[in-house]
């Protein structure tokens, strides 16, 4: 569940098995961050239902980065890679959010996150009253389990709106 707004947030396996991918990746070293790592979250928003779906999830777009004070994108590169995704997917999988890692620390949105998610949503950037974000805690040690292991990180969902 959501703890801004109340929605049922749902992630299908396999955008949840990319997130954890990724997350892996990250923690071994595989991809830069050291366990910092995030990306976007595609699909829909059912304001009838209340419910988030996340159809897919992606890593760090080309010219984004992460470090343990913040993952920073780059609204042109994003865009290209919505672009992407919206011609494959006939408009129906949009940008609905985000996801970022906490490694050893809360899964609390920092300051910094609630800030820039206020920012984004309605902002000119992304056109949307709506936005998710998942913060995902990694352990301080980066142990996050070899596949296939079910590792199930505490996750912290926030729907932010206009």
């Amino acid at each position: 569940m959501d703890h801004g707004q109340g929605y049922e947030v749902r992630l299908t396996e396999s955008a949840m098995g990319f997130i954890r991918a990724c997350v892996r990746a990250s923690a071994d070293g595989t991809l830069p961050g050291a366990g910092h790592t995030g990306g976007l979250l595609l699909g829909q928003f059912d304001d009838s239902c209340r419910i988030a779906w996340v159809s897919e999830a992606t890593g760090l777009p080309p010219g984004s980065t992460a470090d343990p004070l913040r993952v920073s994108l780059d609204a042109p590169d994003v865009r290209d890679a919505l672009t992407d995704r919206d011609s494959s997917s006939a408009g129906m999988l949009r940008l609905i959010g985000f996801w970022h890692t906490h490694p050893g620390g809360p899964v609390t949105p920092s300051d910094i996150d609630q800030e820039t998610m206020q920012a984004l949503v309605g902002g000119p950037d992304w056109h949307s009253a709506m936005m998710l974000l998942l913060v995902l805690g990694v352990p301080e040690d980066g142990s996050v389990g070899e596949p296939p292991s079910p590792w199930t990180p505490d996750i912290h969902a926030e729907v932010f709106t206009t």
